[in-house]
């Protein structure tokens, strides 16, 4: 049975989610307490005043690259172009971020879910794809399942800003972060022939390293850029590199509105040879939601 990317993906992170709550509620207790000094003798950073943002959003995206079935028997397979398959439509899909932070330190959560069902195309010539031997003018049916989830913890190593004007408003700051953490890939894809059909359903851990840059305005507006490499060699092996650009408007002290566009490249394999599953492409698109701070 065909299921629905929601399912898988919003588990994973109601399991992230909890860990992380605990993970950051340990090191909160833990933290030693420093001595805060009066307002009128220390100069509040722009960027703090929060230690939980939420940012549910929706992404508009589409798949693209090509797709190398396993052939169980050994045979020469041809790899297919995602667009070959019909499954590249740009579509709206379900994303979000979790971000908990505690001086500068912070730990965050993300990712998104896209789906595809009963996507028809016709072959235009005769090849083999994985088991399936398909014969021109053969009509396709495809199913495709994808999300990817990310946690990750985030160091500050810099942040600056101005003096605040006569208004007693900062003009702008920038902060810098270096980051470290788990990105997880599932794909379920399913093809069918008139005669036959065949299905794969692949799970995907990797470790990633990257960093974020944040600048903001005015102290309402803001733009952040984050970008992180992921690999995983062996059996199940994959590479990813994704950057994420958002820029963000706060009309309310810890409310907001944000777009942005991401882009996310992958290859994904499991197994060996000509039994071997592949994707390589990735993910692109825009995204736009809400952010609250608390």
């Amino acid at each position: 049975m065909h299921r629905p990317a929601t399912q898988p993906f919003i588990a994973a992170l109601a399991v992230l989610a909890g860990s992380l709550t605990v993970g950051v509620a340990s090191a909160q207790d833990a933290a030693p307490a420093s001595a805060a000094l009066p307002m009128s003798t220390r100069e509040a950073p722009m960027m703090s005043g929060w230690t939980l943002q939420f940012e549910p959003s929706v992404h508009y995206i589409a798949p693209a690259g090509d797709l190398k079935l396993p052939n169980r028997s050994s045979m020469n397979t041809k790899e297919v172009k995602v667009d070959d398959l019909n499954l590249d439509d740009t579509r709206l899909a379900p994303y979000a971020e979790i971000h908990f932070r505690r001086d500068k330190w912070r730990i965050s959560l993300s990712g998104f879910a896209y789906s595809l069902d009963d996507r028809s195309a016709v072959a235009d010539s005769s090849f083999q794809f994985g088991n399936l031997s398909i014969a021109s003018g053969d009509r396709l049916e495809s199913s495709l399942d994808f999300w990817t989830l990310e946690a990750v913890g985030s160091y500050r190593v810099f942040q600056d800003q101005t003096d605040r004007n006569s208004k007693g408003v900062i003009g702008g700051a920038v902060g810098i972060d270096i980051l470290g953490g788990i990105r997880l890939f599932d794909v379920d894809l399913k093809v069918s022939t008139p005669t036959d059909s065949q299905s794969e359903d692949n799970l995907w851990a990797q470790p990633v390293l990257g960093a974020r840059v944040e600048f903001a305005i005015w102290e309402r507006f803001g733009f952040d850029v984050t970008t992180a490499f992921g690999y995983m060699p062996g059996d199940n092996t994959s590479f990813s590199w994704d950057i994420v650009a958002g820029f963000h408007w706060r009309p309310i002290e810890n409310v907001g509105l944000q777009i942005g566009y991401q882009q996310l490249a992958f290859t994904l394999e499991d197994g060996d040879d000509e039994e071997k599953f592949r994707w390589k492409g990735g993910m692109a698109g825009l995204f736009g939601g809400v952010l609250i701070r608390f």
